[in-house]
């Protein structure tokens, strides 16, 4: 009788523990802005990813522009690239990689000598982390911060 009662706790642990993150939303105003965007002038950024590395940190960018994020993994392993705060304060290109992000509530999952391109304009100033969520990864150096500049 009592498990019955502290099961639904249990769970609620276990799936917090097991990294369960809610979906992005999509902010009101890249809503209004998204068909205005010219995706063909989106700035190249390469991230490179390996084992115990992200790069570049300070990953700089300007609230506004469109920028191509290449996550690169040169890694032996699968990483990803985890940034759900700076994704929640951009808007997204809507394909394939942006969908995965939402969906993962900010994480890009990228596959051992593989790439991905996500899309992205950044709508809000500020610094934002940046990991890679594996275990240990982030302790041992796969980290960094993402900085958004206002225009000038």
């Amino acid at each position: 009788m009592a498990l019955a009662r502290v099961a639904p706790l249990i769970a609620a642990v276990l799936a917090g523990c097991a990294g369960q993150r809610a979906p992005l939303t999509v902010p009101p105003q890249a809503q209004e802005r998204l068909g205005s965007v010219d995706w063909t002038r989106a700035d190249t950024i390469h991230v490179p990813l390996a084992e115990f590395r992200i790069g570049p940190s300070p990953l700089v960018l300007t609230q506004g522009r469109p920028y191509r994020l290449h996550i690169e993994n040169h890694g032996s392993i699968n990483h990803n690239f985890d940034a759900p705060e700076f994704l929640q304060a951009a808007m997204l290109r809507p394909d394939g990689a942006a969908e995965a992000a939402r969906a993962t509530g900010g994480r890009i999952d990228v596959a051992a000598g593989q790439a991905t391109d996500l899309y992205v304009v950044p709508l809000r100033s500020g610094t934002f982390s940046v990991e890679c969520s594996r275990a240990l990864h982030a302790t041992l150096g796969k980290a960094g911060d993402i900085v958004v500049r206002a225009p000038s």
